[in-house]
């Protein structure tokens, strides 16, 4: 089952190169996930390809016109062992016969039950909190995090922070899963982006993961759905329609779909939903 997938783009320093990882989620083994890669990779160059005609009408025909790299990571969140293969030519019939005729890749598996701890804090990158933090599942995995200072110091130092910027929202994400009050992911978040380590995770110590999972059901909070009912808004908005016809052809209340509107427009027209979302939460707060 495909939880999420993420995808982002870092431009290099003093060069015109952008380099795109796409982060696939998966939380049990999935034979065709290569295929799903390969649409989304197919999604991103024509994205790009669109974004720059928007910038320069014509360019993509040009012989100089290159597509960037991507980079595709399934990340595995299961507790079996990955047997799916890692290469697109496995998945086609007859491939060692039209080999010069089809496209191939292979993708990056990162297992999080592959490692440790102790393994994912001796790599201080990135990527190994965003794994650390994915492991909690109740309130002991929070407060048996202590990550030291030097862990979070050479994290946060050598982390640039456009990648900071990604990394947060991934780590917003997750914690939303498991219900953690957004104020606090809010917190956390600002920490990561600033790069300041002190009581990164303090908020957490007292936290009752199952026991705020409880209450997050009983009073009806289901983030992803929301995220993704805004997003379903955002498209429909893109297209023209009024929040009148949206609520209508979601079979929504209207008012709910027309707060969303109304937050949406400043957001256009690249909207983001988890933005949106969060100004959204905050008014209904101060309500």
């Amino acid at each position: 089952m495909t939880i999420s997938y993420l995808i982002f783009a870092l431009q290099k320093q003093h060069t015109e190169a952008a380099s795109i990882a796409l982060i696939e989620h998966k939380a049990s083994v999935d034979y065709n996930v290569v295929m799903q890669i390969l649409r989304y990779m197919v999604y991103i160059w024509e994205d790009y390809e669109k974004q720059q005609e928007k910038l320069k009408r014509g360019i993509s025909k040009t012989k100089k016109f290159m597509y960037p790299p991507v980079l595709p990571i399934v990340y595995y969140e299961g507790s079996k062992k990955w047997v799916a293969s890692k290469m697109l030519s496995d998945r086609i019939a007859l491939s060692e016969v039209f080999e010069e005729f089809i496209p191939d890749f292979k993708y990056y598996l990162i297992s999080l039950n592959g490692y440790d701890k102790e393994e994912l804090i001796l790599k201080k990158d990135a990527l190994s909190l965003v794994m650390l933090i994915n492991r909690i599942k109740s309130d002991e995995d929070f407060k048996s995090l202590n990550l030291s200072p030097d862990y979070l110091d050479s994290l946060l130092e050598k982390t640039p922070a456009d990648v900071l910027k990604i990394i947060s929202r991934m780590i917003a994400v997750i914690l939303r899963k498991k219900n953690v009050p957004e104020d606090e992911i809010q917190d956390l978040v600002d920490k990561i982006e600033r790069k300041d380590h002190v009581g990164l995770f303090e908020e957490f110590k007292g936290f009752d993961v199952q026991a705020e999972r409880k209450k997050g059901k009983e009073i009806g909070i289901d983030i992803g759905e929301e995220l993704k009912l805004i997003k379903l808004v955002c498209k429909k908005l893109s297209m023209g329609q009024a929040p009148g016809q949206i609520a209508e052809d979601l079979v929504e209340d209207e008012s709910h779909i027309r707060s969303i509107c109304e937050i949406a427009a400043s957001f256009a027209p690249d909207y983001d939903a988890e933005k949106i979302y969060d100004q959204l939460t905050n008014e209904k707060e101060l309500v």
